[in-house]
């Protein structure tokens, strides 16, 4: 079920859960354990699954491009730099 798997995502973070709950106008908590495969069906997300999919989509591709940012920051955490005068007015440069 495409459906579940949308709604299973891993990446879905709060804004995706409010997005889909102002979206699709149905009131649910993901988090409880109530949220179920029966309240899935009883709440008709058949009818949103569109919807449910491409924030989902959405959702995987922020995920990638925050791991991304975060390997990047990493790097230049640790990246040390020697600068050195440039031509003696006052300007530096990276060595």
């Amino acid at each position: 079920m495409p459906l579940v798997n949308d709604l299973h995502n891993k990446a879905m973070r709060e804004r995706h859960w409010i997005q889909i709950k102002n979206e699709s106008s149905k009131h649910f908590e993901e988090n409880s354990e109530d949220f179920t495969l029966e309240a899935i069906i009883d709440l008709h997300f058949e009818e949103n699954a569109q919807l449910i999919n491409e924030v989902s989509e959405a959702a995987s591709k922020e995920f990638e491009i925050e791991k991304g940012l975060k390997a990047i920051n990493e790097k230049w955490e640790i990246t040390q730099f020697e600068t050195a005068s440039h031509k003696d007015k006052g300007h530096y440069k990276i060595k």
